[in-house]
Parts: structure tokens; C-alpha cells; sequence
């Protein structure tokens, strides 16, 4: 359920940050880690982007860059994917969108 979270969680940005005409896809790839495989998924939007002064403080809770939202989703998704073992990351650019990539452990 926690992961479900995570990704609804994503794709209701993506869809609220994405203008009409604009795309959000969601793919999965795997990849090798020493002796094991990890998998990756990704949220990618052709929306707003996030400016780069606000990219390190998506994750902080609280923190919105629209102020229409109290700032705890992201926060949320981080911490549940630490409790998965994972990892999220973000990169964006200002009018292009922004990737969100999950990280799941080596297994």
C-alpha cells in the first residue's frame, strides 16, 4: 500500500503540474548491480518543472512551491521509500518538467 501511495502520490503532481497537450509517462527498467538487479521507475512530466533554487527542498515536509498544498506528499514518498529501502530523486527544468525516479534495493 505504501508504494501505491508513492506512485499515486507522483502521477497526481505530475497530472496537476502538466498543462493540457502536455505528456507524463511511467516506465520501469531494470539494472544490474554487481550480482544482483535492481529496478528503477520512473515518473517523467512535460509540465512547469520546479525552479532549481526549490529542487533540494521538495522532499522537506512543508515545503510547496505553489503554496496551493500543504507540502506533504513528497515528504511522505521519501520517507516511505527509505522504509522500502529505496531511494527517490528528482531532476527538473523549469518549463520542460521534472522526473521523478524510484530506486528499489538489489535483490
Amino acid at each position: 500500500n505504501g508504494l501505491r501511495q508513492v506512485l499515486l502520490n507522483l502521477i497526481c503532481n505530475a497530472i496537476r503540474h502538466t498543462p493540457a497537450g502536455g505528456s507524463i509517462r511511467v516506465s520501469v527498467k531494470s539494472r544490474r548491480q554487481g550480482s544482483g538487479v535492481s529496478a528503477m521507475v520512473e515518473v517523467r512530466d512535460t509540465g512547469c518543472g520546479i525552479p532549481p533554487n526549490a529542487v533540494n527542498q521538495v522532499f522537506d515536509a512543508g515545503f510547496s512551491t505553489s503554496g496551493d498544498t500543504p507540502g506533504l506528499g513528497l515528504a511522505v514518498c521519501k520517507r516511505l521509500m527509505i522504509q522500502h529501502g529505496g531511494a527517490i530523486h528528482v531532476s527538473s527544468r523549469v518549463n520542460y518538467g521534472s522526473t521523478f525516479q524510484l530506486e528499489f534495493p538489489t535483490i
